[in-house]
Order: C-alpha cells, then structure tokens, then sequence
C-alpha cells in the first residue's frame, strides 16, 4: 500500500489512518515538518516512538509538562498527550455502550516541544484541555518525508505496562509505502491472568466472583481495573468478563463494538451448562477526531483444574 500524507495510528492492533487535519485543536502541524527526515523499516518489530508519562496533572494553557524521562525527546518533537483511562467505573455486568464523546478520557492532542529540562516537556502554545497525570501518556511521534516499511518487516509499540505504551503514531509529508506491517498485537490493554482454581469447585454464581474461583476480568478504560482484586463473570465497561466455576470460557474485549460472550460451564457443573461465561464488554461511542480508546482486554477463562 502507498499513500501520500497521512497520519498513521495503531492502536492494540486495530489500524486506523485519519486525515492530516484530525486534532483536538485548530490543527497547526498538518502533516508535520519531516524533520525526522526518510524511515527506512528493513527489520521486524521496529519501536518508531518514545514513551513517558505526565507526574503531576497539566491544566489547560500549561507550557510544561513534567514527565517520569525525557529520555529520546528533543526539541522541536512532536508529541501526542493522550489521557487513555479514568472512566468511573459503570458497575459490574453493564452491557454499555458506553460514550466517552464528551468524557476526559481518550481526550488526544498534539504540541510541538520547545524545551527540555527540570524533568519537563515545554511545549509551545500551551495545551487546549486538562489532563489527568496517573491517566496520561506522553508519546514522541516522528515527522518523516517519506516512510517505508518493506516487505516481511514491520513497526510495532512498547507493550503497555499500565501507564504507558501500546500506540504507534507517526506523520509523514510525502510518501508512505507499506509492503510490510503495523503491528500492535497483544500489547495493549491486557487480558485476565491465569489464576488456577486446583480444587475445580462448581456452581459459582457471581458477578464479581473473587478468584480463584472466579477468573480474572481484561483490563478496561476504568482506571486500576486489572489485577486479582478484578475477578468474576460480570465484564468491566470495555474490559471482558472472566469465566467463573466450572470451566467457562471468558469474554472478549470491545472497543467500536461488544465483545462476545464467554461459553458457559461444563456440563459437569452443577446445574450442568450454566450460562456463567464472561459477560460481553460494552462498546464505546466517540470520534477519532478528538478521542480514540484502548480496546478492552479479554477475560480469563475459568482453568480446567489438573487431573487428581
């Protein structure tokens, strides 16, 4: 594929090329400066961005922004703010979809750095919204001429870690020719932990089933949402729920769309074919021109406890 002027964003790996003038301000980068110059991708699983994230919140108008590492920033980067979780927790089991249009969350803009130090990011103009530190991730996002990425090789991300990662950004001036890959597979929001339930007990019955008997839920847009504490077959606004006793399956991630249910219980179970699997992940409504979202995370399926 070849393509002139575009902004690439790859999100968890779902792809999503948006025109040059998407921003969440009056768009004064276009299609940016190229000053990164040519990208030449000739090998597998090239990381095109730097990632860090804001330690204090940044109101609207700020100029700096204090950041964990400056690390691989210089000036006259551009870099995209993208406040990616913070959603209140809409209770256990709601099937959404859930609007995010008018939220903080997933809220994106662009600002072009102008100096760097005291552990902060001086940005021109200052920035149009407020951001939420522990919620906000601060990428670099490269400015070439012309991208290549050449057959069988490919860019990818950081693996998100819960504050930072998981997005390919970059902007190109002239050409992009794409024989190669995008891929963000498997390195954004997380899927349930294995927890392994030895004694196989049954007839589990609830929404928030503590683990292990009830496995554990994918992480969503709702800040601190992954972990053992988040267990259980009711899903978590995007993030999928997981299976509880006796073998059930967990359920998909959503992000434009629901993800689906989780199958139901053994039929050992008692009742036998309980219909306990992950509850689908509520879809999310919003425009990429001013919001974009992780997709949720998978649920864990209830293990099959090892033969005694």
């Amino acid at each position: 594929m070849t393509s002139n002027r575009l902004v690439g964003l790859a999100l968890f790996g779902v792809v999503a090329v948006v025109c040059a003038n998407a921003s969440a301000s009056p768009d004064i980068f276009g299609i940016g400066d190229g000053h990164t110059g040519a990208g030449n991708i000739n090998v597998v699983g090239a990381v095109i961005n730097t990632y860090t994230h804001p330690t204090a919140d940044t109101a609207a108008g700020a100029v700096k922004i204090p950041v964990a590492s400056t690390a691989g920033f210089a000036v006259g980067d551009l870099i995209l703010v993208w406040q990616d979780s913070g959603l209140a927790a809409p209770g256990s089991g709601k099937a959404g979809p859930f609007d995010i249009s008018a939220s903080a969350v997933g809220q994106w803009e662009l600002a072009r750095v102008t100096a760097i130090g005291g552990g902060a990011l001086t940005i021109a103009n200052g920035m149009v919204a407020a951001f939420t530190a522990a919620v906000t991730q601060v990428v670099r996002v490269p400015e070439y001429t012309d991208l290549t990425i050449r057959a069988n090789r490919s860019i990818t991300s950081s693996a998100w870690d819960g504050q930072q990662g998981g997005i390919v950004a970059f902007m190109a001036t002239g050409t992009v020719t794409l024989t190669g890959d995008i891929v963000t597979d498997a390195l954004g929001l997380r899927g349930g932990a294995l927890i392994n339930d030895a004694a196989g007990t049954m007839g589990c019955t609830l929404l928030d089933q503590p683990s292990p008997t009830g496995a554990l839920k994918g992480e969503s847009i709702v800040a601190s949402s992954w972990g053992v504490a988040h267990s259980g077959y009711g899903n978590d606004a995007n993030g999928g729920g997981g299976g509880i006793c006796h073998n059930s399956g967990g359920s998909g991630g959503g992000n434009g769309g629901a993800g689906g249910r989780g199958g139901r219980t053994w039929s050992g179970d008692n009742p036998p074919s309980r219909l306990v699997g992950g509850t689908p992940s509520g879809a999310l409504t919003f425009s990429a021109v001013n919001h974009l979202a992780h997709g949720g995370g998978g649920g864990r399926g209830y293990p099959l406890p090892p033969e005694k």
